[in-house]
């Protein structure tokens, strides 16, 4: 997993996302995961995670265009 993802995306997606539920949720599951020790669902879920950040860059850039200047 090669996923890279600047601070300033993710405290503004973390400040502007209301679905804290997802991510507590996501969180929840990764550490279930390395608690069971199944590295391979650990790696899933956190890939699937970050991606969702990774999606959201490009709609952080264009709603939030002053603060990328």
């Amino acid at each position: 997993m090669n996923i890279v993802i600047r601070a300033d995306f993710r405290m503004l997606s973390l400040a502007a996302n209301y679905n804290w539920g997802l991510i507590l949720d996501q969180h929840e599951r990764i550490l279930m995961a390395i608690k069971d020790r199944n590295s391979v669902l650990a790696e899933k879920v956190m890939e699937e995670h970050l991606k969702k950040l990774t999606f959201e860059q490009d709609t952080l850039k264009n709603e939030y265009i002053s603060y990328f200047r």
